[in-house]
């Protein structure tokens, strides 16, 4: 169960292991890091220490792929360097970590300095950034090598969402901001009123989701949605919810909207349609949800 606004969902932090070189990418400069290093080959490269304790934070607009490629120092060049473990955090939440195999001692790269010994080749992990801003913390756990992470960006075009409808009639809620602009339609779900939707071929979907409070309702609440692709189990999402202090329904109402809070799912290809059903959990509870899907979700050449 996850308790962040953000959720990034199936891919938004999945690592792939390889050991190639990065190509069309951009460099990226981390916002925080403890200091940095030159290895060089046929050109320079700069590479970040990774810490335990202190951290290397990046921030990025997605969506986008970050590519990370890390090396281990070593100075017993006879030997393998030991595994270790890649530790990222997301928007101060979201937790993922990846085990980076035993790296052989490089015969091509060295450090463009006096620092002791030589780098390994280089592990690569990419890491799926979902649309919006976001800060990914990164750190090396299970380790006291020595080890040093080069940051690669791609970042794909910016989504074009366009508002899906449920299969079945829900009733329709709109909210207005206080400067007076209306938001498009929200529907309003329940444990036993579900937003149920298909979806063909590779996707990107986004669902807005605001939970509901009575009047008499001013402490901070947990919700709970739940989503469910047909012939999979549920995955439950728990969000804690404030009062919305600027937008409002725009028709006398008895409950008020909560602050907003965002999932991302990334669907791989696939054949054949798969259909989601989405509740809100909770004995007499509701909540009020958009769902759209990037219609331009294409990577930018």
């Amino acid at each position: 169960m996850r308790t962040i606004n953000t959720i990034i969902l199936v891919v938004a932090l999945q690592f792939v292991q390889v050991f190639v070189h990065a190509q069309g990418q951009k460099e990226v400069t981390p916002d925080k890091f403890i200091g940095s290093i030159i290895i060089a080959a046929s050109k320079n490269y700069v590479y970040y220490p990774l810490s335990e304790k202190s951290k290397t934070e990046l921030t990025l607009t997605g969506p986008g792929d970050l590519t990370v490629f890390t090396r281990v120092r070593m100075v017993d060049t006879t030997r393998l360097s030991d595994p270790f473990v890649l530790k990222t955090v997301t928007d101060g939440g979201s937790v993922s970590t990846n085990e980076i195999v035993a790296l052989r001692p490089s015969s091509k790269y060295s450090f463009k300095s006096s620092l002791e010994g030589t780098p390994t080749v280089a592990a690569k992990s990419v890491i799926h950034i979902p649309p919006g801003k976001h800060k990914i913390v990164f750190y090396k756990a299970k380790t006291g090598q020595p080890v040093h992470a080069r940051y690669l960006y791609k970042q794909f075009n910016k989504p074009v969402w366009k508002d899906l409808k449920p299969t079945e009639k829900l009733e329709q809620v709109k909210l207005v901001y206080e400067g007076g602009k209306e938001t498009p339609n929200y529907y309003r779900i329940t444990d036993k009123e579900s937003f149920s939707f298909s979806i063909s071929d590779t996707a990107r979907i986004r669902i807005l989701v605001r939970d509901e409070f009575t009047y008499k309702m001013f402490s901070e609440n947990y919700m709970r949605l739940e989503v469910t692709e047909s012939g999979k189990d549920p995955v439950a999402y728990k969000f804690l919810s404030r009062r919305s202090k600027n937008v409002s329904y725009s028709e006398v109402n008895s409950l008020v909207p909560s602050n907003l809070h965002d999932v991302y799912l990334d669907l791989p290809k696939a054949t054949g349609k798969r259909v989601f059903t989405l509740k809100a959990k909770g004995l007499g509870r509701s909540a009020i949800i958009r769902i759209s899907t990037d219609t331009n979700l294409i990577p930018k050449p």
